[in-house]
């Protein structure tokens, strides 16, 4: 592990599930560690409105970009995602 400032404890949330209402409860979980780590609000509230999606993009797919936001700034910030 390098040189890291602090961590967050978000992985045990994520899931595979492709259900809505799952995927809704977990980012709302990871929202909220990320909030108690004062990640930037716009982080936050994209992961507490995750949409149900259409034929071309899932709720899946908005809850990986998401993530992905979150990994930006986790890596910008030197905070360990586990």
């Amino acid at each position: 592990m390098g040189n890291w400032h602090s961590k967050v404890r978000v992985k045990r949330y994520f899931t595979d599930s492709v259900d809505h209402s799952i995927i809704v409860d977990k980012m709302a979980k990871v929202a909220t560690e990320l909030e108690r780590a004062n990640f930037p609000p716009d982080i936050v509230k994209s992961l507490r409105k995750i949409p149900k999606g259409d034929n071309t993009f899932s709720a899946q797919d908005y809850a990986n970009k998401y993530l992905g936001q979150m990994y930006d700034y986790a890596d910008a910030n030197r905070i360990w995602i586990e």
